[in-house]
């Protein structure tokens, strides 16, 4: 399930902390603009303001801050898609 901090604290809430098992895929900032705007041009009227809401309301949301809080310690970065895939299907098998 892909879904925001404030999902993933009410799924723990609801199914307990122990069931529930947190995969944050994380992105450097210059390459989530890069894959945006790539997207964002292929619409046929895009909307770049919009891009730019969403990332900087994403980067708020997702802050280091709100992490921890959520207790959220392991990432997995997105560089290079068969490492990241490889790594999560371990952890995956290990719960």
């Amino acid at each position: 399930m892909i879904g925001t901090l404030e999902s993933y604290e009410k799924l723990k809430t609801y199914f307990g902390n122990e069931k529930v098992v947190p995969l944050y895929i994380e992105v450097e900032d210059g390459e989530r603009l890069t894959r945006a705007l790539a997207r964002e041009k292929t619409q046929k009227e895009p909307k770049y303001a919009e891009m730019c809401r969403r990332f900087l309301a994403d980067s708020k949301d997702f802050s280091e801050e709100n992490l921890a809080h959520a207790g959220i310690t392991e990432r997995y970065e997105n560089t290079d898609l068969e490492d990241v895939l490889e790594k999560i299907c371990k952890k995956i098998l290990e719960q």
